[in-house]
């Protein structure tokens, strides 16, 4: 068969209209790339070894160019980058060490206002979710989010009434996003598998491949599970969860050998029984997995870092614009801190805890579900102004707002002071606020910071 000008699709549509089902995209895709030219495809095939050899590159490039010009093309040079160890490309950062999101948009998405609509709301998840495979377990974690968006219309500019939950399901798909993992380039001759897990409300998968003797992320994929779905059994969740992940990286897997690691036990053993003892359904889940491979290996859930994934809870939630490292150099000379790290009779559990991305660590009250910072009194008014200077609500839900954030002698006497003497509130009219506009201020306020 002539390739022609066909596309993949179309080439793909007529071999198999004459060679059946069995034609896999994997054989596809290297036939159509066969009619590129061969620089084309030197440089479709560049991987992190090429800088190794200039002299190599140089050649390419040059052929690159000289085959455009060929065929009528024109290369304006400056938008090109040569000779880069790491760039910027389409909203992602490339480097020898694998792609993430760029530290533009991370920033973009840190700084996000609050969506007020459900239009607003709309375009938050757009931008949340075009670096979906960054984030592991996200669609479990984005489910009381997407719940705003049932029954709406696309320029819906109706306002949302938020929950506690839902602020702090927001708040946490920033933090998820701004903490994204790092994903290293394929290799093709890498031995790969797919983690798969499944919870009440969803589904998730990593795949991964092995390097030097460790595993190293690829790709994530997750969503959240119907109505429906979730009135299955947790062996139909977890054979859900399997099926749905090699179809969702059906792309990546044709063709290769690979392992699904599971968790959960019996889906090992339903490749080596009978289909007649499976529901039409898990025949059909089992049949479409063992197109691909029945290499399904058991791991304990401690173990699954897919399920770690679908139980991690970020223990410390920091409001960015304090000076984290500030506090924990004041922290080591503080007077008050010193006799309460000494004393037996402090109801506070004082304990060191490492902030994220950093090498410093600060003292924390965990005594309370929440990782409370003890903050110094050098910031103690800082750490007030972020949180009352936001709406400017009354003493007593500044000091209940303070108080679950942070800790330190005198916090409440402190909370109720600078409350009371803050002139913005004292010039406000505050009997003109209605309840449903104060409690969705405050709700609001609770987990912003």
């Amino acid at each position: 068969m002539e390739l022609g000008d066909r596309r993949p699709s179309d080439l793909l549509r007529q071999m198999k209209s004459l060679a059946g089902s069995s034609i896999s995209d994997e054989l596809i895709k290297s036939l159509w790339l066969q009619r590129l030219p061969q620089q084309t495809q030197a440089i479709l095939s560049i991987s992190k070894d090429s800088l190794s050899n200039i002299a190599e590159m140089a050649d390419k490039i040059i052929a690159v160019y000289n085959s455009s010009e060929d065929a009528g093309l024109v290369i304006k040079v400056a938008k090109c980058q040569f000779l880069q160890t790491e760039v910027d490309f389409l909203g992602h950062h490339i480097s020898v060490n694998g792609i993430e999101p760029s530290k533009e948009r991370m920033k973009v998405i840190e700084d996000f206002k609050f969506p007020e609509t459900v239009k607003d709301f709309r375009r938050y998840l757009g931008v949340i979710n075009f670096y979906h495979r960054f984030i592991p377990n996200g669609a479990a974690n984005q489910a009381v989010l997407n719940n705003y968006l049932k029954g709406k219309k696309s320029n819906d500019k109706n306002k949302i009434h938020w929950t506690e939950e839902s602020v702090q399901a927001f708040e946490n798909s920033k933090q998820q996003l701004c903490k994204a993992t790092v994903l290293v380039h394929p290799s093709e001759n890498a031995h790969i598998s797919l983690m798969v897990d499944a919870s009440d409300n969803g589904i998730g998968a990593g795949l991964q491949q092995l390097e030097h003797g460790v595993w190293k992320p690829l790709s994530f994929f997750s969503r959240k599970l119907t109505d429906a779905e979730k009135r299955y059994s947790t062996y139909d969740r977890e054979l859900l969860a399997a099926y749905s992940s090699v179809r969702y990286f059906k792309h990546f897997l044709e063709g290769r050998n690979f392992t699904i690691i599971t968790d959960h036990k019996p889906i090992i053993y339903a490749f080596r029984q009978k289909l007649d003892k499976a529901t039409p359904r898990q025949q059909r889940h089992l049949e479409y997995i063992a197109q691909f491979t029945v290499d399904v290996q058991h791991v304990p859930g401690k173990d699954n870092i897919i399920a770690d994934a679908l139980s991690r809870i970020d223990e410390l939630h920091l409001q960015p614009t304090i000076d984290y490292e500030g506090i924990a150099k004041a922290q080591e000379i503080d007077e008050e801190l010193k006799k309460i790290l000494s004393s037996h009779n402090s109801s506070q559990k004082l304990e060191k805890v490492p902030i994220f991305g950093s090498n410093f660590d600060i003292f924390c009250d965990s005594s309370a579900k929440k990782k409370r910072p003890y903050i110094p009194e050098a910031f103690r008014r800082i750490a007030f102004n972020n949180i009352h200077n936001l709406v400017h609500p009354g003493i007593r839900t500044t000091t209940k707002l303070l108080t679950s954030k942070f800790v330190w002698p005198s916090i409440n006497k402190d909370a109720r002071a600078w409350a009371r003497s803050c002139i913005k509130c004292q010039k406000s009219s505050h009997t003109t606020r209605t309840e449903s506009f104060i409690t969705m201020s405050l709700t609001v306020l609770q987990k912003l910071i």
